[in-house]
């Protein structure tokens, strides 16, 4: 049995139609499997990128109160700096005084001492 031409065309239309459509069917499945590829990825890049903010939050709120809190040990510094600067004033004018408080006792002790030594040569003397 022969084709005719027109069958001939008719049947390769056919083959070309049946190809389409499976071409069509797995570039379908290909699509919707990189379209759940691509949703997944983007669901955890967005999950990725809220927990990446909420990090950040957090971190920008610690800092915020360590600065605080550094602030508050700056004049604490500041504060306990002047108070030791008050007491070294303090012992420099107590040291001055003792010093004073010893010249005058060695003044009075060498003068005592003169008196003794007077008193036991005016006594040796009778």
């Amino acid at each position: 049995m022969d084709v005719t031409p027109v069958e001939k065309v008719i049947m390769m239309i056919k083959d070309l139609q049946t190809k389409v459509t499976e071409e069509g069917h797995m570039e379908a499945t290909t699509y919707d499997k990189f379209a759940c590829f691509c949703k997944s990825k983007t669901d955890e890049k967005v999950e990725a990128i809220s927990e990446g903010e909420m990090d950040a939050d957090a971190l920008t709120t610690k800092i915020q109160d360590l600065q605080a809190k550094r602030a508050q040990l700056d004049l604490d510094i500041q504060s306990l700096n002047e108070e030791i600067a008050g007491y070294e004033e303090q012992i420099a004018e107590s040291k001055k005084l003792r010093k004073e408080e010893v010249a005058t006792f060695d003044a009075a002790l060498t003068d005592m001492e003169k008196a003794i030594s007077s008193l036991e040569r005016a006594r040796s003397r009778r």
